[in-house]
């Protein structure tokens, strides 16, 4: 057992090698990269010779800053190191990615403790009358109908969802983004917590 799992974490060092190449050479196969994302996107003013002289001696700042100007080896040098320190940069707003990371992992912990509660809630008691009940019409069904939901792509039936329960004039309609509404702060606790079930509820 225990050669079996020294094993394991040996092969895990050229695994997740293996993987920080791939996801190294994947980013730089897309056009372009983040400086001539963020200096040359749609959006950004270029009017005048001021400000396009304005913007690429942004850039250039940009690319030194972040080592774009310098080469792939280094690149990755850069990248391995700042990975492994956990030195990650949100390059759009040009700070640390933690903190926005951190924001982001509370809403996804939120929706995962939703999702765990309602599957126990749900899935003990059709199982207990399942087994209470074997072979019945009851029980063909639930097994029917478990089997067809599980069966179901999960991106098509959210796709599907986000179709059908966003529409505001529809019977019902559920928010296609945010935790809140833009009005929150002046919401009682009550319909504060209202209004964060009727946000979270179709992400869950």
């Amino acid at each position: 057992m225990l050669a079996y799992i020294l094993k394991r974490l040996i092969l895990m060092v050229p695994t997740m090698f293996g993987i920080i190449v791939i996801s190294f050479i994947v980013i730089h196969l897309a056009p372009g990269d983040p400086a001539s994302q963020k200096f040359g996107g749609v959006g950004q003013s270029t009017s005048g010779v001021n400000a396009e002289r304005g913007t690429e001696m942004a850039e250039k700042l940009f690319r030194e800053r972040y080592h774009l100007d310098k080469s792939y080896a280094f690149q990755f040098y850069k990248f391995v190191q700042r990975l492994f320190t956990l030195d990650l940069t949100y390059y759009q707003k040009q700070g640390a990615i933690m903190p926005e990371m951190g924001r982001r992992l509370l809403v996804t912990m939120q929706i995962n403790l939703i999702v765990f509660v309602l599957t126990y809630l749900l899935s003990i008691p059709l199982g207990v009358f399942s087994a209470a009940f074997k072979d019945s019409f009851s029980d063909r069904t639930i097994t029917l109908l478990l089997f067809i939901l599980y069966s179901l792509p999960s991106f098509w039936v959210a796709t599907l969802m986000i179709i059908w329960l966003t529409n505001p004039g529809g019977w019902i309609s559920f928010p296609v983004s945010g935790l809140h509404d833009l009005e929150a702060s002046k919401f009682t606790t009550f319909q504060y917590f209202v209004d964060w079930l009727h946000h979270i509820t179709l992400p869950v």
